[in-house]
């Protein structure tokens, strides 16, 4: 045996060289022949795409046709008062051939009355009404094309209702191809090239309306004229199976596309048209698949050379390949890195398989992208879980057609996608998201669920030393923060991470990580605001602040730094509960000590509010420090009443019942303020400070004081305003009848040493 192995050695290794080289050559006219038909269905998406702007573009020219008519509809309402006078009117409108008017010159004009078509002698016609007027006669828009048998020329009519004339119901405006061409050459052809060969406009038979032809050579010098679309492509291709698919698409009634090859070249043919604004009507476009994906194209052909390079490497290599792409294919089926259901990577071997991708490629422009779908949780409750997910499993079908050579995607969980793209730089990237946002828009379901994907994009530099899952997660915190399109992107719904994202984010984690340590420090502490009463010209009591001290700059943080955060992990609760505490301990030392005694009011988070022991704690707290009812305010913001009426009427009650005092803030900024008057028994209303700011009148800005003013009074309200900063808003405030006043004009937010002070010299605080 050893010696048959020794005598025919190179032979029998040379027949498996041979052999595994032709299995790859094999290989390799399968795998393209695959790729190329990926490729030509991702040029038909994107020629899809171009064809539909293409045809939002039509719509907007017939719209100008529409609003002819709808004219023409209102001089008969006003003018017409007579059938003569209609009959005048009409054959005015026929004769009106102008320079400024030759785009919209009209063949010819009939009116509708009571049913019955009726020309410009105003005798009955024999000519059929088009079906819009009778589906649609309350509504102008494009009425459909016909063939008129007494002029033996085709025609297209808008149609536009007559409302409240004894002579007519509605008027039909007709205008030959020639004319609508005209409109189209100059509202249409005017767009820039979207990369297509030619586009027309066309009716569902093919006749041509207007069309444009940028290459004079692909139907071997004939051109695309008035009624010989198909007749053209039939010279060219012939009368086979395209040509009966290209008649299907034009009658189908919706978007769809046609691959073909004319000559050496393929093409992608696209069509679309709408049922309700034009019925009859379809914009068509070709477009050469090499210029829709010509990257793709230069992809194939070099995997190509690659694979049939490989098919004459030796049998030692050969059997690397093999025993490599086996070691691969096992990797790629382990569970930790599979998503079974999808057949996908999960989170972990994304991130696995874009480590490798980043290690063995010098990448110029690439980005880690998370697709969410927006409203996710929403649509799995209300649609289930099996219609979502037939949505999660068409968009993990889709997204391989978008993706080249080296890059990736992945699916985590709750309508998360992960991509490794590499682009040309953000236009491209921003282009390539575009179209999957499109292609996911196709979804049946799309329109009804509002689908919309969000993203959230990391760019990868060069000399970037970030982890893979690192680069996953700043994605998918730029994801959450789009709440708006974007403006450098057009309609879609993207945000980059950029320096001022890792600003906030590392300043949130700051104050997170230092939060409890400086609550148990002192850092936070109590800010006194004195408000002034207007009648008494007294000091009404004051408003407590909270400020964290800022142990590095040496500088008081307000409470917009940080209070939204807090809301959200929740530490908030401890901080109010602190603030409250602060304050029962100031007016007890007071108490005890002699000195003077003021209210002070005191703000409460929605958080806090909905807390279970909320009520138990700062009535136990009340109580333990002796503090005399009606000397505590607890203030709610508007926006928390909005949001909790029946509860907070509850709350308020409770508080009543125990000596405190209530208040809303920020009353008037934006929430149902009169509401909030009739549900709820406050002690006081704040109006926001957006109050002293200018509006559109001076006497306008003082009605609506006056009567918010009046109104609260009438409900036994105190009524004090916010961000009093000019004395001549304190005399405005005073002449309306407004009780207290805060801001700067009066006193700035100071700390307790500073508020007892000012309490001491108060009396001769006068405004």
């Amino acid at each position: 045996m050893w010696s048959f192995f020794n005598k025919h050695g190179k032979t029998i290794a040379m027949i498996i060289a041979v052999f595994g080289g032709l299995m790859l050559l094999i290989t390799a006219v399968f795998l393209t022949n695959d790729y190329k038909t990926e490729i030509t269905k991702s040029a038909a998406v994107q020629a899809n795409y171009n064809t539909f702007e293409t045809r939002q573009a039509v719509e907007n020219s017939l719209g100008k046709y529409v609003t002819k008519a709808i004219a023409n509809a209102e001089v008969i309402t006003e003018s017409v008062s007579s059938e003569t006078d209609l009959k005048t009117y009409l054959m005015a409108i026929e004769d009106h051939t102008t320079e400024q008017d030759e785009n919209f010159y009209v063949k010819f004009v009939r009116c509708i009355k009571d049913g019955v078509l009726l020309d410009s002698s105003l005798d009955p016609s024999e000519r059929t009404m088009p079906n819009y007027c009778t589906a649609h006669p309350d509504t102008a828009g494009y009425a459909g094309k016909m063939t008129d048998s007494f002029i033996n020329q085709q025609l297209v009519c808008f149609y536009a209702p007559v409302r409240n004339s004894d002579y007519a119901d509605g008027i039909l405006l007709y205008y030959t191809y020639e004319t609508l061409n005209k409109l189209y050459v100059n509202d249409i052809l005017s767009r820039p090239q979207d990369g297509s060969v030619f586009r027309v406009f066309c009716t569902s038979d093919g006749n041509v309306i207007g069309g444009d032809m940028t290459d004079p050579d692909l139907f071997n010098g004939d051109t695309v004229e008035v009624g010989s679309l198909l007749a053209t492509l039939k010279g060219v291709i012939g009368d086979g199976p395209k040509v009966r698919e290209v008649t299907e698409a034009l009658t189908g009634g919706k978007d769809t596309f046609v691959s073909m090859n004319i000559g050496s070249t393929e093409y992608v043919m696209a069509f679309s048209t709408s049922a309700d604004t034009m019925s009859g009507l379809v914009v068509v476009e070709l477009f050469p698949v090499n210029e829709l994906y010509v990257n793709g194209l230069q992809t194939v052909y070099t995997i190509v050379a690659i694979i049939i390079l490989f098919g004459l490497i030796a049998l030692g290599v050969s059997i690397f390949l093999v025993i490599h792409n086996i070691s691969i294919r096992r990797r790629l089926f382990n569970t930790e890195t599979k998503d079974a259901v999808l057949d996908c990577f999960n989170r972990y071997g994304f991130e696995r398989e874009v480590e490798k991708i980043i290690a063995r490629n010098n990448l110029n422009y690439s980005s880690i992208v998370e697709l969410h779908i927006s409203h996710y949780p929403y649509l799995l409750e209300k649609y289930g879980k099996e219609e979502v997910s037939s949505l999660i499993r068409y968009i993990r079908g889709i997204l391989p057609r978008f993706l080249r050579i080296e890059e990736t995607f992945g699916y985590a969980d709750e309508g998360n996608f992960f991509l490794l793209i590499h682009a040309t730089n953000k236009d491209d990237l921003i282009g390539r998201l575009k179209l999957i946002a499109y292609a996911i828009g196709r979804f049946r379901n799309a329109k009804v669920w509002n689908l919309q994907p969000k993203y959230g994009v990391f760019e990868i530099e060069k000399q970037d030393s970030v982890a893979v899952p690192q680069m996953i997660d700043y994605a998918i915190e730029a994801n959450k923060t789009v709440t708006t399109l974007s403006a450098e992107a057009g309609s879609l719904p993207i945000h980059f991470y950029d320096n001022e994202l890792r600003r906030v984010r590392m300043l949130n984690e700051n104050m997170e990580i230092r939060m409890e340590y400086a609550l148990q420090s002192g850092e936070f502490q109590v800010f006194f605001q004195p408000k002034y009463n207007l009648n008494t010209k007294t000091i009404e009591g004051a408003e407590a602040l909270v400020r964290w001290y800022n142990v590095d700059t040496k500088v008081y943080e307000r409470p917009n730094l940080f209070m939204a955060l807090f809301e959200s992990n929740g530490f908030v609760i401890k901080l109010d509960k602190y603030v409250f505490t602060k304050v029962c301990e100031f007016i007890s030392y007071c108490t005890a000590h002699g000195k003077p005694v003021y209210p002070v009011s005191v703000n409460i988070s929605r958080v806090t509010a909905v807390q279970p022991d909320f009520l138990e704690f700062y009535t136990r707290e009340k109580k333990k420090f002796g503090i005399a009812d009606g000397m505590i305010m607890i203030e709610f913001t508007e926006s928390f009443a909005y949001e909790n009426y029946e509860n907070l009427e509850k709350i308020v009650t409770t508080l009543h019942m125990s000596g405190f005092k209530c208040s809303i803030d920020d009353f008037g900024c934006g929430y149902s303020s009169y509401q909030i008057l009739k549900m709820l028994p406050m002690d006081e209303i704040k109006l926001d400070r957006m109050f002293m700011l200018p509006g559109l009148s001076y006497d306008r800005d003082q009605d609506i004081f006056q009567s918010i003013i009046e109104l609260a009074k009438k409900l036994n309200m105190m009524v004090t305003q916010e961000g009093v900063e000019e004395p001549a808003d304190v005399e405005r405030m005073r002449a309306l009848g407004c009780d207290v006043i805060q801001g700067y004009v009066y006193a700035r937010p100071m700390p307790l040493s500073d508020y007892l002070t000012f309490l001491t010299n108060a009396r001769d605080k006068v405004l």
